[in-house]
């Protein structure tokens, strides 16, 4: 995967300089347009003010000279909105280093910010039109947002924020590149109307998935900018990096108490869901479905790292159907077919995936693991091996098939020999 499906990681599995964040964001292999082509917002006219110094340090193998200078060009640009937004000085955040690496496929695509810069994992060599992409010029700004937040907070950290910190970053970023994100974050105050509609809106907790934590936080974080401004939302990270609850961050930056704030929050919302409640809501049920299935696929993605096999073309297939359907239950002026046809491809993608993710738990908990420890259960494990080539066969799997069938070759040697 390249930049296009880049996927944001959270800070609980580093990708920063120092710890692994966690919770890959923006994608399940789904990277939903937003604007289309090269037609992006205008720049100030003071850019050079409030650019941050970017460094993009890459191996030429990984990306042309060419790339990596309009990287660092979309880096600067991305960066000087952000600072100008928020009134950050770029003297205070320093150099800002973007590391482009060779990622194995539990990475591939993934970008993440903290103090350390940025960092982006890319399976396949990255081009000037993977950095083009609307959705590149969104995830650039939400992670310099993170990098620009940890290094100018004076606060001593207390806690992790709890689940508004990607709210706050997600809410910055789609101010100053609105409609550029992927789903569900192209516009994170619709799907979150939705949610109201299906009367499953809270703010967000850290128990929350990923994508409920991104889309509902962003869109609270980007009211309380609306309403507000955007240089007091520096405050309200302060105050919860600090460790201050948020009933009294609210009251300490804003005046009003939780309670007040959520009120007019979700009455701002309810005026969104009464222009389009069904829409609304099939673009809301398609992110909790999609949420759910991220756990999923996390896990299948993580056991075939160890097994170095690769996503499925038909679940790469899928998930690029998906995305049309999703873009298309965006724009298309009548919401239910879209958003039928939608849930339909999610729901074939859910199962592709679980599928997927039992074949390879099947293969590494009851053959590959026994295996390596010398088990002499060589029936139970031809019969799973068995099993999970079958499984891949039906997936068009063919490198789980090949593995599935080597194990069993290996299998019938060693049992032939004891």
């Amino acid at each position: 995967m390249t930049l296009a499906p880049i996927r944001v990681v959270r800070a609980d599995r580093c990708i920063g300089a120092t710890t692994v964040l966690a919770a890959i964001l923006l994608s399940l292999v789904v990277p939903s347009e937003g604007k289309e082509g090269t037609n992006l917002l205008s720049l100030p006219e003071d850019h050079t003010r409030w650019s941050a110094t970017i460094r993009v340090d890459s191996d030429m193998t990984l990306m042309p000279l060419e790339a990596a200078e309009y990287l660092g060009t979309v880096a600067r640009e991305a960066s000087a909105r952000v600072n100008k937004l928020l009134g950050v000085d770029p003297e205070a955040v320093g150099e800002v280093v973007v590391r482009v690496v060779r990622g194995p496929l539990f990475f591939e695509g993934d970008i993440g910010g903290s103090a350390g810069g940025i960092h982006i994992y890319t399976g396949n060599d990255l081009t000037t039109s993977d950095i083009t992409r609307p959705s590149a010029r969104f995830l650039l700004a939400l992670e310099y947002t993170r990098v620009a937040l940890e290094r100018t907070c004076k606060a001593v950290r207390r806690s992790s924020v709890n689940g508004l910190y990607s709210g706050i970053v997600v809410a910055v970023a789609d101010t100053v590149y609105p409609g550029f994100g992927d789903f569900p974050v192209r516009d994170p105050h619709r799907v979150s109307a939705g949610l109201l509609v299906l009367n499953k809106l809270h703010i967000p907790t850290t128990s929350d998935f990923w994508m409920y934590s991104f889309t509902v936080g962003g869109s609270f974080c980007k009211y309380l900018i609306e309403r507000f401004g955007p240089r007091k939302i520096l405050e309200l990270y302060s105050e919860l990096r600090a460790g201050t609850g948020i009933d009294k961050a609210l009251m300490n930056v804003y005046g009003e108490p939780l309670d007040v704030v959520e009120g007019t929050w979700r009455s701002f919302l309810r005026s969104i869901a009464e222009q389009d409640p069904e829409r609304l809501a099939g673009l809301a049920d398609l992110m909790l479905r999609l949420d759910r299935l991220w756990v999923t696929r996390a896990k299948a993605l993580y056991l075939a790292a160890q097994m170095e096999l690769a996503l499925p073309e038909r679940i790469q297939v899928l998930a690029q159907l998906v995305d049309v359907a999703l873009v298309e239950t965006y724009e298309a002026p009548v919401a239910t077919p879209s958003i039928t046809r939608a849930q339909q491809l999610v729901s074939q993608y859910s199962l592709a995936v679980q599928s997927w993710h039992e074949a390879l738990e099947e293969l590494w908990l009851r053959v590959a693991l026994p295996f390596r420890a010398d088990s002499t259960n060589y029936e139970d494990m031809l019969d799973a091996a068995e099993h999970v080539r079958e499984l891949g066969m039906g997936l068009g799997a063919g490198d789980l098939v090949e593995k599935a069938e080597e194990y069993m070759e290996l299998l019938r040697q060693k049992r032939a020999t004891n």
